[in-house]
């Protein structure tokens, strides 16, 4: 996946002219995915989890997952 966003405050918009994989990903329904970012305006980060929100309303949330290596010496 490949395009703009744009940041400004607490507004967050993605550009319309985003590009993807034609590969299937097996549990994502990149139609739903990709039209939730193009309604996304704005942003908060609430407890480490990111929200993308249209006006008032949630339309995505995301958490990081930090996976951690421990090297054997």
């Amino acid at each position: 996946m490949s395009g703009h966003f744009f940041l400004r405050g607490d507004s967050l918009t993605f550009d319309e002219n985003m590009i993807t994989t034609k590969k299937a990903c097996e549990g994502y329904n990149e139609k739903a995915f990709i039209g939730n970012l193009i309604k996304t305006n704005r942003y908060k980060i609430e407890d480490g989890v990111l929200q993308l929100m249209s006006d008032q309303t949630i339309l995505s949330k995301w958490k990081r997952n930090i996976k951690t290596t421990m090297n054997k010496t």
